[in-house]
């Protein structure tokens, strides 16, 4: 038996199977027929129709009718199928297929009638059609329409579905579909209605509209301005009787929103009369501007503002004039103003050629702020530039406030001093009491997080950001303050703080303080990194310089770097006290180097230091790089690395006296016995290593596993 295949492509197409009978001269052929059998299919009466044809393969094979009436009971005729479960091919009488390379055999199709159901699904009002015909497998069955007038709040009919979810198959009305083995139901469509949002800015500048879903929110549009007006909200109506809230309202309909504007030159507050019992109200960006012309009267506010609307050109006229142009002694405010929790918003100043900016420029005797949060500002000054003051010269305290946002002051300026997340000049020891910034501040000289100049007292306060002055002359730069002359108490700085390359003049550089003239510092810390220049002596992790303070709880952990003396993970150098501190930062600088000072003429006790010290020049120690005061009960025991003078708690030393104070041999890699004792680390985490020392009210150490700590 041959097999004669033509290629075609990639596949093959049997031409014919034939037999070659051999022994004879002519070749005969023998094609191949298939016959088509009909099967009752389990029927109760009638016979089946008998197809007696040969058919070859690929002949059309024409389907019989139901020519011996053929029945089943409870069921109809439905046609032939390939299959006996009906899972092969289906045909009706008169239908054709080409015949296969096999005998076929069609079972008839005992059919059920099925029906037609439609589901509102989830409409709201109206009824749903019905079709009261039956079909048999593959009767065509035309798709109904909308004729009971259904409804759903919120969206629109689009036709029916064969799955409630939309996933099935689609049909719109008089669309027609075959029906199959069984019954159907067809779910009502609903397509989502999209509204349109227009927003009328009266004169203002322009905002998009916006296509909303039914039943969703719209989405706050960013603040249109108009000149010499304040934005003060959206409204439902012409009128501007009801607020829309961004919040909790949502969208049923096309809607116009309408802008409210307020002049930024209103005649009158929202109300008070500008006494201490009954003040006035200030509910508006043009509220907030009159306060100048009311320096000496009471001001609460009333709402949110948002200052956009004044940030053209120069931006904000402070409140108060500090001396110059403008200047008389009735431009000082000297009234009270109580922000009663609420923000103000897009603070904006740039009069690099002016001094006492900020919010308030210049704040007089009495003067009392409170309550106040400023939200992104972005002020540039001369000097004496604040977030919220210029210059403070009153001895009322300042409380409850917030600042955020970017302040800076003019670093080509020589006599640019005194700059502040908050307040650029604090003349008057006025206490700052719970006060927060979170700014990043840039200037000259007397730069501070918080405050650039201080004389009062800090309680209850921070600084967050990053403090910069690349400026080559002048120095005091300090994480919260750069210039203290008061009490800090509980208080704390996290930003970086940098000062560029000074001249030895102008340095002073801390994590919290730059220099400190005094007071106390009780209860605080810094943790950014501390980094100073080439000639900027004075660089320590929480105060630069300390000028007979006393420091009493605090610690540091940044990392200090200087590139000049006086270097110390807690304090650059400086007198007066420092007791119950410690610092654990890395620290680097020239000479006058320690873990926790880098130069000390005053008293050091119950503190460590555990950081790595290194410096390029000499008087390197673990604890002090050089001392010429009184140190007790102290230890170290970061790695001491340096050329010359060199100790592993202590470079160099000459003061009264070193006493109970160690250092670990083994971490700082020193042995030298002059100034502290060494101990190895097992030695140095065990309780009996420290004699005399006060383990019950000052220090702690769990035995064996840690070095002591301070309670």
């Amino acid at each position: 038996m041959n097999i004669f295949v033509r290629s075609i492509g990639a596949s093959f197409l049997i031409l014919s199977i034939s037999l070659l009978f051999i022994g004879c001269d002519l070749f005969q052929t023998e094609t191949f027929t298939f016959t088509v059998n009909y099967d009752a299919n389990e029927n109760t009466s009638g016979s089946v129709p008998t197809d007696n044809n040969k058919y070859v393969t690929g002949e059309p094979v024409t389907v019989f009718g139901n020519t011996g009436d053929l029945e089943k009971e409870g069921y109809s005729f439905g046609g032939w199928n390939t299959e006996a479960d009906y899972s092969g091919e289906h045909y009706l009488p008169e239908e054709q297929f080409s015949m296969p390379f096999s005998n076929v055999t069609l079972y008839a199709v005992w059919d059920i009638p099925s029906s037609v159901t439609y589901e509102s699904n989830h409409a709201t009002s109206g009824t749903v059609p019905i079709d009261g015909n039956e079909y048999l497998l593959r009767e065509e069955v035309t798709a109904l329409g909308n004729t009971g007038n259904l409804e759903r709040t919120g969206y629109s009919f689009s036709g029916w579905n064969t799955a409630s979810d939309g996933g099935g198959n689609r049909y719109t009305a008089g669309q027609t579909f075959d029906m199959p083995f069984s019954d159907v139901t067809l779910y009502a469509e609903w397509e989502i209605n999209t509204y349109t949002v227009n927003f009328n800015t009266d004169g203002g500048s322009d905002v998009l509209s916006q296509e909303i879903d039914h039943g969703a929110m719209v989405d706050k549009p960013d603040t249109p301005t108009k000149q010499d007006y304040s934005f003060g909200g959206w409204f439902k109506e012409p009128e501007l009787e009801n607020p829309w809230n961004f919040d909790t309202e949502t969208i049923t309909e096309d809607i116009t929103l309408y802008a409210k504007w307020d002049s930024i030159y209103p005649d009158s507050f929202a109300g008070g009369s500008g006494t201490e019992a009954d003040p006035y109200q200030v509910e508006t960006a043009g509220h907030l501007y009159i306060v100048r012309n009311h320096l000496d009267k009471h001001f609460i506010q009333t709402a949110d503002i948002d200052l956009s609307a004044f940030s053209e050109g120069e931006g904000w006229e402070p409140i108060g004039v500090w001396y110059g142009e403008g200047y008389t002694e009735n431009a000082i405010f000297v009234g009270s103003y109580d922000g009663d929790g609420y923000s103000i918003y897009n603070l904006r100043i740039d009069k690099i050629e002016t001094s006492g900016i900020g919010l308030f420029g210049y704040t007089g005797e009495m003067a009392t702020l409170k309550n106040i949060s400023l939200i992104d500002v972005d002020i540039i000054g001369k000097a004496q530039v604040g977030g919220l003051i210029g210059v403070h010269a009153s001895s009322e305290s300042v409380s409850n406030i917030f600042v955020s946002g970017s302040v800076k002051s003019d670093v080509s300026y020589y006599y640019s001093y005194y700059a502040g997340g908050v307040i650029g000049d604090n003349q008057n020891n006025a206490s700052l009491i719970n006060v927060g910034s979170e700014t990043e501040v840039t200037g000259r000289s007397g730069i501070g997080g918080l405050v650039g100049k201080n004389t009062g007292t800090i309680v209850d306060s921070y600084a967050s950001g990053d403090i910069h002055s690349s400026s080559f002359h002048d120095g005091y730069v300090g994480g919260l303050v750069g210039y203290n002359s008061g009490d800090v108490i509980r208080s704390y700085a996290t930003g970086r703080v940098n000062k560029g390359r000074g001249n030895y003049s102008s340095g002073y550089t801390g994590g919290l303080i730059g220099y400190q003239s005094g007071g106390k510092i009780i209860d605080c810390y810094a943790s950014g990194n501390v980094t100073s220049g080439s000639e900027v002596p004075y660089t320590g992790g929480l105060v630069g310089y300390s000028n007979n303070c006393e420091i009493i709880r605090s610690y540091a952990t940044g990392n200090v770097y200087s590139s000049s003396y006086a270097t110390g993970g807690l304090v650059g150098g400086g007198g007066g006290k420092i007791e119950y501190s410690f610092a654990i930062g890395q620290v680097r600088g020239t000479s006058s180097v320690g873990g926790l000072i880098g130069e000390s003429s005053g008293i050091v006790q119950n503190s460590y230091s555990h950081g790595k010290v290194t410096g390029t020049n000499s008087q390197v120690g673990g604890l002090i790089g050089k001392s010429t005061g009184l140190v007790s009960n102290t230890y170290s025991i970061g790695e001491v690395i340096g050329p010359i003078g060199i100790g592993g708690l202590i470079g160099a030393f000459t003061g009264e006296e070193v006493s109970k104070s160690y250092y670990d041999t083994n971490t700082s890699g020193r042995s030298d016995t002059i100034q502290g004792t060494p101990k190895t680390t097992a030695e140095m985490m065990q309780q009996a290593t420290f004699v005399n020392w006060d383990f019950n009210t000052i220090w702690a150490i769990d035995e064996g596993i840690s070095y002591p700590h301070l309670r």
